[in-house]
This record gives C-alpha cells, sequence and structure tokens, in this order.
C-alpha cells in the first residue's frame, strides 16, 4: 500500500468516528441547534482520558503503569497477546461502540508488525518475575563461564604436554642460577642488544651484566626458534581464541549478576534469590573464622552467612510468614545493640569516659553481635533484626575515614538493606 493510499484509509476512518461523536453530541432533530457547553466538552474528554488509562491497564496488564504510554501501532506482536486474552470489559469499550465505532479495525492496528509475540517475563505475574527470570540467565551464563575455562585449561595443558621434550632446553634459556632467572622472549632480548632499551628490573640487569654480548648473540636464535614454535602451538590449539571465549563468558555472566544485586527484591524468595546466585558468586562470604568475631570490620561475613542461611532455612521449611507481634528475645537483644551503640557514642563525649569503662560497655554490645552469629534464627522477625544490627554495625565502620568497600562488601550490604526493609512491609 502505498503512502497516500494509506493517508486516505487514516483520514477515512478520522471521519467515520468525528461523524459518530458529532451524531452522539448533536442536539435531537427537530429541537434548535445550541452549541455544545465548552465546560461539559472538557469534562468528556478528561473522562475518556481516564477510561484510556482503565482500557490500557486491562488490554495490556504486562506493561503495569506503561500501559497507558504504549502504543499500539508500533507494538510487535499485539495481535498474538490479544488472541491469548479474554476480550476486555470496559466503559470505553461500550462508549466506542455506542458512537459506531469499532476499536478492533483501528487503522493504526499492526502497522509494522514482525509478529513476535509480546515480551514478557517468564514467570509473571510473581512480584520478582524479573529476578527468577535472571537467575535462570545466571545459571545459564555461569555454566557457559566454567565451560569455557575448562576447554582453555585443556588448551593449555595440551601445549605443555607438547612442550615437554623443549623442558631442559627451556631451562637453559632461562639462565641458571635462581633466583635470578630472566624469561627471555624474542623481542626482549633483541632490545636489549641493540640498546633500545634497558633491562626491565635490577635483578634483569645484574644477570645481563655478567654476561659476555656474544653469549647473548648466541642465545638469540635458541630463543625466536622457541617462540616460533609456542606461537604455531598457540595457534593450532587456538590458545587465543579460548582465552576470549572465558573473557566474553566472564563479561556476561557479571553483566547478570550486576543487575540482580541491583534490582530489588520485593519478596522473601526475591531475597533468597540473591542469596544463591551470592552463594555462587562470592563463596567467600560463607566462611566464617572464628578469631575473626567480634573484630570490627570482620564480623560481617559471618553474620550475613547466619542471616542468609536464615532466610533460606525458613523457605525450606515453609516458615516464612510475617512477623510476630511479640518479638522474640533474640531481636529484642538486637534492638538494643542499637540503641546502646548509640548512647554510648553520646555518653562517652558529653561524661569523658574512660577507657576501661568504654570497653566494658562496648563489649556489651560486642557481645551480642556474637551471638545473633551462633544463635539460629526462629523466625523472620529474628532475620530482620539480625539484618538491621549488620547494617547498623557496617554504616558505623565505614564512618571511618578510609574504611572503604569492596565491590563484595557492597553487595552484602545492600541484601542486608533489603532485608531489614522486609520490617516495613
Amino acid at each position: 500500500m502505498s503512502g497516500r493510499q494509506a493517508d486516505t484509509q487514516h483520514d477515512a476512518a478520522d471521519h467515520v468516528l468525528d461523524e459518530a461523536v458529532t451524531r452522539l453530541l448533536a442536539a435531537p432533530e427537530g429541537a434548535p441547534a445550541t452549541p455544545p457547553d465548552r465546560r461539559a466538552l472538557v469534562a468528556y474528554s478528561s473522562w475518556l482520558a481516564m477510561e484510556r488509562r482503565y482500557l490500557c491497564r486491562e488490554l495490556y496488564p504486562h506493561l503495569g503503569h506503561r500501559a497507558s504510554e504504549f502504543i499500539v501501532g508500533m507494538n510487535a506482536g499485539f495481535d498474538f497477546h490479544r488472541s491469548a486474552t479474554s476480550d476486555p470489559s470496559s466503559r470505553a469499550v461500550a462508549m466506542l461502540a455506542a458512537i459506531g465505532c469499532d476499536w478492533t479495525k483501528d487503522g493504526y492496528l499492526g502497522l509494522g508488525d514482525s509478529g513476535d509475540p509480546v515480551p514478557q517475563e517468564k514467570a509473571f505475574p510473581h512480584p520478582d518475575a524479573r529476578l527468577i527470570d535472571l537467575e535462570q540467565d545466571f545459571l545459564a551464563a555461569s555454566a557457559a563461564y566454567t565451560s569455557a575455562c575448562d576447554r582453555e585449561e585443556v588448551g593449555w595443558a595440551e601445549r605443555d604436554r607438547r612442550e615437554e621434550p623443549y623442558r631442559e632446553a627451556n631451562r637453559r634459556l632461562l639462565l641458571h642460577p635462581e633466583p635470578h632467572s630472566i624469561f627471555w622472549t624474542g623481542d626482549y632480548l633483541r632490545s636489549i642488544l641493540s640498546g633500545r632499551s634497558a633491562p626491565l628490573s635490577a635483578q634483569d640487569a645484574a644477570v645481563i651484566g655478567k654476561l659476555r654480548r656474544a653469549q647473548l648473540v648466541e642465545l638469540l636464535p635458541l630463543v625466536e626458534a622457541r617462540d616460533a614454535r609456542r606461537e604455531a602451538l598457540a595457534l593450532e590449539l587456538r590458545l587465543e581464541v579460548l582465552e576470549a571465549d572465558v573473557k566474553t563468558a566472564f563479561a556476561a555472566c557479571a553483566a547478570i549478576t550486576e543487575e540482580i544485586y541491583r534490582l530489588p527484591a520485593k519478596t522473601v524468595d526475591g531475597l533468597a534469590l540473591k542469596v544463591r546466585v551470592l552463594k555462587l558468586d562470592e563463596p567467600g562470604f560463607w566462611q566464617r573464622p572464628d578469631q575473626r568475631v567480634g573484630q570490627p570490620g570482620y564480623w560481617h561475613e559471618a553474620a550475613f552467612a547466619e542471616i542468609a542461611d536464615g532466610v533460606e532455612y525458613l523457605l525450606a521449611t515453609g516458615q516464612a510468614r510475617p512477623r510476630t507481634a511479640t518479638p522474640s528475645d533474640l531481636a529484642r537483644a538486637c534492638v538494643w545493640a542499637i540503641r546502646r551503640r548509640a548512647e554510648i557514642n553520646r555518653q562517652c563525649s558529653a561524661e569523658g569516659w574512660c577507657d576501661e569503662q568504654l570497653d566494658r560497655e562496648c563489649q556489651k554490645v560486642d557481645d551480642v553481635f556474637t551471638r545473633a552469629i551462633q544463635e539460629p534464627s526462629q523466625g523472620l522477625g529474628d532475620i530482620i533484626a539480625k539484618a538491621q544490627l549488620a547494617l547498623n554495625d557496617y554504616e558505623c565502620f565505614t564512618a571511618y575515614p578510609g574504611a572503604g568497600l569492596d565491590d563484595g562488601k557492597r553487595i552484602v550490604l545492600t541484601v542486608l538493606r533489603e532485608v531489614a526493609q522486609l520490617a516495613e512491609a
């Protein structure tokens, strides 16, 4: 269809709609024609705008609050989505039918349609549908990364196996005695012989200073032959391709994990999902060295492990229920420790405590920290209280100059905030 024909068709459709609206607003036959009330038209247009929002939410529930901004003509696969759902029941549809406009025959419907279905989360309508989908993507990307690493490891092992007959010659090229050996390359040796560059280190300079120039010249063809052999072997085994595959797989996996950590969890299921991903991505967080418990800046890994294990346990046993009205003794102790820490900081400055008194009061708070790590959580209330305590200690610890957080601790801090926010849900 040409552009002129399309414009003609659209103009005709608009003309039909205009005539229908005119008939609806026109006065009955025989009555004197009176201009429509401007206030009535404004109210009518406002009502249509409101009904449009309701209609869009019924037509496109998967878009949420963005439904009213959805343009039918530019959406691929709208027909597919509509065929999979029941016809909407809306006052706006009834109004369009009353004025003789069939919205299913909109002239713009299907314009530019590729036939692809509307993109939608596989786990829809779960509140954490996006996180659930991302976890599956993460597992697939993690498996691809592991496979790429295995292939690279096999390639390097094969190269080492083929290099075994030349190992003794390679030892001679290292220019013993240890530990001041130089692993020569052809480019490095040529730069030394030509005087274009100095040795890379003082140890290299000391070894080279003991050698005659004739020895270096004699060494050059041996080094170049070894380099050529290794280059051909690397090309045959596709080592560069395998290394690039590992980097690509790692980048893909890192991008997915970053999005998982960035998206807020809306349910306990979402928090448990983040914990599962974090266990695979940062296994070091699950080590609980007892000698570090109670030391500022080091007990958080153990605290987080207990909180995360508690979330998983409650889900596995079906106990992820809302908090009880009466907090447990452990939850009350955590709340007391948070409040007491603030009081200690204030009273120590105001009353000028001695070091012994300050240490005694801080030890009482540290005892609660240790208890929070060692005592299992009995419910969601305990987990939330532990998260609030860990979050408070994190924020106090990072308030000191130079106490920055690495990426892993930032992840822990983010999850702790989300667990603590369950108290407000």
